[in-house]
């Protein structure tokens, strides 16, 4: 039977869109295609990186980096005045002439002063930040051992937990305690217990069994710090433990 031209022309669509179709497909996936993709990707993606980093100039760095300069300005405007005030001497007659042995003096203390900056006021006001945000004062905790870790820094670690299970410490409870003779240490004890602060004794009251301890501890419990960072809370003051007698 012959084909009716209706059906021809019908066919003829159908044998059309099917080229069609499969040149598309060859247009998307072909490797220029994909190569084209690929580019678009990298451009797009180097792109938002890009205003990622100028977002983050603009409304970060650059403020701090601002207020950096201007810190900086000002202690080299208020050294250099100091600088001449210190190591130039005025005669009788009112004329200022340099002096040697004050500007070595004057380099010396400016040296002393970084290094005290350095070793002293930097971790001390780190500590005190972190003890301003964390600190748990007569904080109830089961402590049941302590271990010196460290002689050269006199270096203690205490373990223990929050609540009691069974008689022993839960896995989630687990706390570790560090007790340190840092600065920030020793200034506390000396403004709050007016005494001076040693680790040893900061711990000593814990024994090798599980006592109900009252003690004012500092900084983050959260595990990776201790884990990834061996950054651990530290004891400031162990105020009383005793033994324990049933449930609590």
């Amino acid at each position: 039977m012959s084909e009716s031209l209706a059906d021809r022309v019908r066919r003829l669509q159908d044998d059309l869109e099917k080229d069609q179709r499969a040149q598309k497909m060859d247009a998307k996936y072909s490797r220029k295609a994909r190569a084209r993709e690929d580019i678009r990707v990298v451009g797009r993606f180097t792109y938002q990186v890009w205003q990622g980093c100028l977002l983050l100039y603009r409304y970060f760095l650059r403020p701090i980096g601002r207020l950096i300069r201007r810190i900086s300005l000002r202690i080299y405007h208020w050294y250099k005045w100091l600088w001449f005030f210190v190591v130039n001497r005025r005669t009788e007659d009112g004329i200022l002439l340099f002096s040697k042995t004050r500007a070595a003096a004057m380099i010396v203390a400016t040296g002393l002063f970084v290094i005290m900056f350095f070793d002293i006021i930097v971790p001390v006001t780190l500590d005190g930040v972190i003890y301003a945000m964390t600190a748990e004062r007569n904080e109830i905790v089961y402590l049941n051992s302590t271990t010196d870790m460290d002689q050269a820094t006199n270096l203690q670690s205490a373990s223990g937990c929050a609540t009691l299970v069974d008689g022993g410490c839960d896995e989630k409870d687990i706390v570790y305690f560090r007790a340190e003779n840092t600065w920030f240490n020793i200034f506390w004890s000396l403004l709050v217990n007016h005494k001076m602060y040693y680790a040893e004794y900061a711990v000593g009251a814990v024994s090798s069994q599980y006592q109900k301890c009252i003690l004012t501890a500092y900084g983050f419990r959260w595990r990776f710090l201790a884990a990834k960072l061996n950054f651990y809370p530290e004891i400031l003051e162990v105020k009383h433990c005793s033994p324990i007698r049933g449930a609590d």
